[in-house]
């Protein structure tokens, strides 16, 4: 199932697939994955077709020198 999440089906790829899904990966195209849901605080589960906020903290962590190490940053 994450698999097709992530990277869509087509209609009948396998049993319950009555339509096709592009998935979350394509539909982010141009963009960021995450960023959407850190923007909106809206999640899609699987299944549902409604899109319940959430109140979530994200933390992230590096042993990397950011400030020192340019080649540790994305570029933006």
């Amino acid at each position: 199932m994450i698999e097709s999440h992530l990277f869509g089906h087509k209609r009948g790829a396998f049993t319950g697939a009555v339509e096709s899904f592009r998935g979350v990966i394509r539909a982010a195209e141009g963009g960021t994955l995450l960023l959407r849901f850190l923007d909106s605080k809206e999640i899609h589960p699987l299944g549902e077709a409604t899109t319940p906020r959430v109140a979530v903290r994200i933390v992230a962590a590096t042993n990397a020198d950011l400030e020192r190490d340019p080649s540790s940053r994305t570029a933006t």
